[in-house]
């Protein structure tokens, strides 16, 4: 299910060609076997830069806010289209998206093993808030906007973790998971506060067993959502589909 139906074109007071018709917009970051990059936004739009040369720095990310104009002049990008477009050469129009790629399958022997030093079990600085807007599943990645505090000197974790063998249903109409998201500041000095969005693969194998489960990628999927705060765990429901779940990149 794309996050967004059509993309539309923030108006501005401004016209002229330092400023771009479309500011910010989140994709994923996609290179094919040839070295041809695209972008694929969360409304499933595939938009081709013409500048790249010039945004090279964009080419390394997975996930990345980007600000550009179309060619052709229209002020819309529709779900499923076809684009070519110009990067604004503003790299401050430009920012990547923290990724993380850490997730858990908590029913495997390997975690029953060596699970106690898992982020899970030693999380004891958790200061994930309530993040702003509706966490979604697009593209293989899980995407919100939580509001956290972290330190200068320690990196900042996050992980989602799922058992796969009690906590997710592989059958059509009654398709579903329940994944935990984790989070650690790394410090006890997390001084610096910040409201950013962040993405977090989704597990590969959770698509798998939808898939052998009979499941096609249009299939509906609920996704039960909890994340651990400092006002306990807060919970809430997804709706994607099967295909959702499948990296892009």
């Amino acid at each position: 299910m794309a996050a967004l139906l059509s993309l539309s074109a923030c108006d501005s007071e401004e016209n002229d060609e330092e400023t771009p018709d479309f500011y910010r917009i989140p994709v994923s970051v996609v290179t094919d076997m040839t070295g041809a990059t695209t972008f694929l936004a969360d409304n499933d739009a595939v938009l081709r830069p013409t500048n790249l040369s010039q945004m090279s720095g964009l080419k390394s990310l997975k996930r990345a806010l980007i600000s550009f104009s179309l060619t052709s002049g229209s002020l819309e990008v529709k779900s499923g289209g076809e684009y070519p477009i110009v990067l604004s050469t503003n790299s401050a129009h430009h920012a990547q998206i923290p990724t993380f790629d850490t997730w858990v399958d908590t029913s495997t022997e390997e975690y029953k093993t060596n699970g106690a030093d898992s982020l899970a079990q030693h999380t004891t600085h958790i200061n994930y808030y309530k993040q702003s807007g509706e966490p979604y599943v697009q593209n293989g990645y899980l995407n919100l906007m939580p509001t956290f505090d972290y330190s200068t000197t320690c990196p900042v974790y996050m992980g989602i973790y799922f058992d796969s063998e009690n906590g997710v249903v592989a059958q059509k109409g009654e398709a579903s998971a329940t994944i935990d998201l984790y989070f650690d500041d790394g410090s006890d000095l997390a001084l610096y506060s910040i409201t950013t969005q962040v993405s977090i693969m989704m597990p590969d194998v959770l698509y798998d067993q939808m898939r052998a489960g009979g499941l096609a990628d249009n299939d509906t999927l609920s996704i039960v959502f909890r994340s651990a705060t400092q006002n306990g765990t807060e919970t809430s429901t997804l709706k994607t589909t099967v295909g959702d779940l499948l990296l892009c990149n």
